[in-house]
C-alpha cells in the first residue's frame, strides 16, 4: 500500500494512466466499449495497480483530485480511440464519495466539451458493493448525469446489498456482472441459473448486461447462451496502455 505522501505526489506530478480493456458485443464480436482503469506511476517508471493506491485516496478523501485527472487523462486518450474504433462507449469508475458534490455533472461535462467528446459516449461506472446511501443529493447528481447523456452503469453487481432498491431508484442503463460471481458458474448450476435471472431482470428493466471476468472459451460460450450483450475479461484481453489499444486486433487476441 502507497502511503498518503507519496499517493499525493503522484497525483500532484501527474503520474498517473490510463490503462484499457475491450469490451466485447455478443452480438457480430466486436469491440463496442472499453473501460479506462487508473494506474500510477512511481517514481522509477513502475505500474501501480489500484488496490495499492485506492484505499489510501479514499481514507484521506482525495477522490475528487483523482477524478479530476482520470477525466483529464481520458480527454487526452479518447479522440484517437474513437477515431480508430468509432461508435465506442468508454467507461470511468465513479468513487461514491464523489457522489455529494452538487457540481460534479458540470465538472465532467464541461472537461468533456473542451476536448469535443460527447458525453453520450462515456459510461460511469458506480460500485454497486460499496455502501451507497441515495439520500437527495446522490439521486440529483446520478439523475443530472444521466440528463446530460452520460450512460451510467451500476459495476460489480452481485457482491453489493439493496440491489433491487438501486436499480429502482437510480435510471442505469448498464448492469455489470462482477467476476468474482462469474468464475462460478462453470461448477455450479445454481449460479448459473441467478446469473441468467440476473441477465433477464436488467433487459426487462431495459438495461444491457456487461459480463466481467470471462477468461475462457467454455465461459464465453455460456455467458453467450444466457442473452448477455457484452462480455470483459482475459479471453479477449488485459487491461492495455492506449497505444496498445490502437494497433490491438481482435481476432489476433482470443487465447
Amino acid at each position: 500500500m502507497l502511503t498518503a505522501e507519496d499517493t499525493i505526489r503522484a497525483l500532484n506530478d501527474g503520474r498517473i494512466t490510463l490503462f484499457f480493456q475491450p469490451q466485447i458485443s455478443l452480438f457480430g464480436q466486436a469491440i463496442v466499449g472499453a473501460e479506462a482503469l487508473v494506474r500510477l506511476i512511481d517514481e522509477n517508471g513502475d505500474i501501480i495497480t489500484p488496490e495499492r493506491f485506492i484505499p489510501v485516496i479514499e481514507k484521506h478523501h482525495i477522490t475528487q483530485v483523482l477524478l479530476s485527472k482520470i477525466v483529464e487523462e481520458l480527454c487526452v486518450n479518447a479522440p484517437a480511440i474513437l477515431r480508430k474504433f468509432g461508435g465506442l462507449t468508454l467507461s470511468i469508475n465513479l468513487s461514491t464519495l464523489d457522489l455529494n458534490r452538487l457540481t460534479l455533472p458540470e465538472e465532467i461535462t464541461e472537461k468533456l466539451i473542451q476536448a469535443n467528446i460527447d458525453t453520450s459516449q462515456i459510461c460511469i461506472e458506480v460500485t454497486e458493493s460499496q455502501q451507497m446511501q441515495y439520500d437527495v443529493v446522490t439521486l440529483d447528481i446520478l439523475t443530472r448525469l444521466r440528463l446530460k447523456g452520460f450512460q451510467l452503469a451500476i459495476d460489480d453487481f452481485g457482491t453489493g446489498s439493496s440491489v433491487i432498491d438501486h436499480l429502482r431508484k437510480v435510471p442505469f442503463t448498464e448492469l455489470k456482472i462482477d467476476r468474482s460471481f462469474v468464475k462460478k458458474i462453470l461448477t455450479c448450476q445454481r449460479s448459473q441459473h441467478l446469473l441468467t435471472d440476473m441477465i433477464n431482470m436488467a433487459h426487462n428493466q431495459n438495461m444491457h448486461v456487461v459480463v466481467e471476468g470471462v477468461e475462457d472459451q467454455e465461459t464465453y460460450e455460456l455467458v453467450r447462451a444466457m442473452d448477455a450483450d457484452i462480455v470483459q475479461g482475459y479471453y479477449f484481453a488485459r487491461p492495455m496502455p492506449v497505444e496498445e489499444l490502437l494497433v490491438w486486433n481482435m481476432a489476433e487476441s482470443v487465447t
